[in-house]
């Protein structure tokens, strides 16, 4: 009975769905690398430009949070992607 399971398992493929669908995704991360790093440091800067041209220190403290929020969105985002990239990399 057990040779049965056994030939059926080996004849059995993955499905096409699955495959591309874990393609998608390793295309999907790789992008978010790159963008997602590259456009937190656009905001950054343009925080900061716009800090430097702030009058009161109200906008300065807004400014302030805006780039660490932004920061630490990246960080996460990078985080999160790499442990999807990590999670596909053991299916591949």
């Amino acid at each position: 009975m057990s040779n049965i399971f056994q030939l059926f398992l080996l004849d059995a493929a993955t499905p096409d769905i699955i495959t591309n669908t874990q393609t998608l995704l390793g295309d999907a991360t790789t992008w978010l690398l790159i963008l997602v790093p590259s456009l937190a440091t656009i905001m950054v800067i343009v925080f900061s430009l716009q800090k430097t041209t702030a009058d009161d220190q109200a906008h300065t403290a807004e400014l302030n949070k805006k780039i660490k929020a932004t920061i630490i969105s990246a960080v996460i985002a990078v985080a999160a992607t790499g442990l999807v990239k990590l999670i596909l990399g053991y299916y591949s």
